[in-house]
């Protein structure tokens, strides 16, 4: 495979530039000339690529954003997700593992602690929600705080999470529908309308939510 030399293809860029310049007649004669002798003296690399650069700047633009477009960082499916930077990067098996852990230490039961993550983010952690709820769990800021964690840290985000939806738990005297309708739509909705608000997303989510769980029953025992 023949790697074409960039000092040939810049000299050669040059030559058209120059020979389009010689040959138009509505330039002046000293004008033709002193771009003759610039040209001349920058035939050096250094130069001639910042040279080359400035008479290229539209085509190096695209060429930037095509470059940019192509690393592009994933994002979900649901255009109303937003990918953003990890400090850690958690495979799905880890998340299992470590949600797995904490739901026991918490006192709940794992299934319902996975089925919640993957009904909110689809065990992807670095996602943010157009309402601002973060990461796997889909913290919002302020709850976030509330808990003491850093919703941008997988770890913390599921520490965070599990411990939120334990309170909803507790406060709905064990009722996991209520709990997932809380959770999903906030626990002023469930009280406001003494259960399970009439939202078809918060309907949809608790019905989601309880159907995971069937699958990740093995992780209770």
């Amino acid at each position: 495979m023949n790697i074409p030399n960039v000092n040939e293809i810049i000299t050669q860029k040059f030559e058209e530039i120059a020979a389009r310049i010689a040959n138009n007649n509505n330039l002046p004669q000293s004008f033709k000339t002193i771009f003759q002798n610039s040209f001349t003296a920058s035939i050096n690399k250094d130069v001639a690529i910042t040279t080359y650069q400035q008479l290229s700047n539209v085509e190096s633009t695209k060429a930037l954003q095509n470059q940019s477009f192509a690393n592009k960082i994933y994002e979900l499916e649901k255009s109303s997700y937003t990918p953003y930077n990890l400090s850690t990067n958690l495979s799905k098996s880890e998340i299992i593992n470590i949600a797995t852990k904490k739901a026991k230490e918490y006192g709940l039961a794992p299934s319902l602690v996975l089925s919640v993550i993957e009904a909110e983010s689809g065990f992807r952690q670095d996602v943010i929600s157009k309402a601002g709820a973060i990461g796997l769990m889909q913290l919002m800021p302020e709850t976030a705080k509330a808990l003491g964690v850093n919703p941008y840290d997988p770890i913390e985000n599921l520490d965070g999470g599990i411990r939120y939806l334990k309170e909803k738990l507790e406060q709905f005297g064990g009722n996991i529908e209520l709990a997932l309708a809380a959770y999903n739509a906030g626990p002023a909705n469930v009280i406001k309308y003494g259960g399970i608000p009439p939202f078809d997303e918060t309907v949809e989510y608790v019905q989601k939510v309880l159907l995971l769980s069937q699958k990740y029953r093995v992780y209770d025992v």
